[in-house]
């Protein structure tokens, strides 16, 4: 359990990294079938999008029935802010 009670499981960081995890398994599986690269090797399409997220991480937006959310849509709303 975490501090204020909540599962870590289902918490909205653990839920965003889930998400990130989810997204590079499938890049590098496109990657492996369509250029030949190996599973542990960063192919074009991964690469490409790594190129739309925060320093080469895929930002993952997730946002709580009680409208908590993950530290992404924080990071998010500074990017515009600087913008």
């Amino acid at each position: 359990m975490r501090e204020n009670g909540e599962n870590y499981k289902n918490s909205k960081s653990a839920k965003s990294r889930r998400q990130k995890l989810k997204i590079t398994k499938k890049l590098r599986k496109l990657d492996s079938e369509q250029h030949g690269t190996q599973q542990d090797q960063r192919g074009p399409i991964e690469s490409e999008l790594n190129e739309y997220g925060h320093k080469g991480r895929v930002l993952a937006l997730v946002i709580g029935r009680y409208g908590s959310a993950s530290s992404d849509l924080s990071l998010i709303l500074d990017l515009v802010v600087l913008c």
